[in-house]
């Protein structure tokens, strides 16, 4: 081998080192960075759901419960651009047809839609007019067609028997306001408690009577004296001289909610959600543990697929029996 041939040799023998020594570099900075903790690691869902025992409240003794299940109004604020993609699926799951539906759902709306069919038509279109659109579908419903009247959202999922355990043991003869309770506090106002409305309100019938009395006080009509509808409504509530009803199950965990389940899980919330823990009127928790097992609501339910997501996991499927060992039996034989 002459000596252009040794050179050559040599040039190659150095970029095999060269090219082994930075694989061996990059496996070892890889294997660091794999070591080293994430600085801002991902916040997963602590510990297990908590079961109430005895967690609905008794505002009545027994012996004057109902034996009838109480009558309900919902009454869904939607407008005619959200028909298509929120207020249909709201009706074919919850709302008047699909399982566990409440059967009298009325929509308040600008426009007919042959879908919903039996809505309210309001003279109220922009969103900066919600609290007349709602007053206005509010004063409109006959008080001797139910006992309780929800006012609920077009992006809210309401679990309907809940809310019917949580009505049944209370009076719908006294002026009652449910929900879940925030406060409003404005610089040089006066504060007020209301009950949120994406996650859904309830009026005793005597408190929608109240509600459309003739001489309503002035807080109670339009244009109201925030901009805000269920902060007016918390107003009006409280001029009325309705009271509010402590929705919390036995744990003090709250009913109505203002987002959806995936979204309350994290036990640290998001920036965008920390408001609820300045806003609510009890102390607002994060987390698997912090979720009823008796939730009446949950609201921006936004994706249609969602509707059907939660109707699914909370009628549709059926857990197995401790100890069943075939789920199934078929109908006829298969065939061969």
């Amino acid at each position: 081998m002459g000596p252009r041939g040794c050179v050559m040799q040599g040039w190659r023998l150095y970029v095999m080192a060269g090219v082994c020594v930075a694989a061996l570099l990059l496996w070892l900075l890889l294997g660091l960075e794999k070591q080293q903790p994430d600085p801002r690691p991902t916040a997963l869902p602590q510990g297990r759901f908590v079961r109430s025992v005895g967690g609905d409240i008794q505002r009545r003794p027994r012996s004057e419960l109902r034996t009838q299940p109480p009558r309900v109004l919902c009454l869904v604020v939607t407008s005619p651009q959200y028909h298509q993609g929120r207020a249909r699926h709201l009706r074919a799951t919850w709302g008047k047809e699909g399982s566990g539906a409440c059967p009298n759902t009325v929509f308040l709306t600008t426009a007919p839609d042959d879908i919903l069919q039996n809505v309210i038509i309001s003279n109220f279109s922009r969103y900066e007019d919600l609290w007349g659109k709602v007053l206005e579908g509010l004063m409109s419903l006959n008080t001797s067609a139910a006992d309780w009247f929800l006012k609920a959202d077009d992006d809210t999922f309401l679990i309907y028997p809940h809310l019917l355990s949580l009505l049944a043991p209370l009076d719908p003869s006294k002026a009652l306001y449910l929900g879940l309770p925030l406060v409003y506090r404005p610089e040089g106002g006066e504060e007020v408690t209301y009950m949120s409305g994406g996650a859904g309100y309830v009026l005793s019938r005597a408190a929608l009577v109240r509600l459309q009395a003739a001489h309503a006080p002035a807080r109670c009509r339009n244009p109201g004296h925030t901009r805000y509808e269920d902060v007016n409504m918390g107003y009006c509530m409280a001029d009325l001289g309705v009271r509010e009803v402590d929705t919390r199950d036995a744990l003090n965990r709250p009913r109505f909610l203002p987002y959806p389940p995936w979204r309350l899980l994290q036990p640290h919330p998001s920036p965008d959600l920390t408001w609820l823990t300045n806003f609510s009127k009890y102390k607002f928790h994060f987390g698997a543990q912090s979720l009823s097992d008796r939730v009446v609501s949950f609201h921006e339910i936004r994706d249609p697929v969602d509707f059907y997501l939660l109707q699914y996991l909370v009628y549709d499927l059926r857990l197995l029996p401790q100890g069943s060992s075939r789920p199934f039996t078929p109908s006829k034989t298969p065939p061969q």
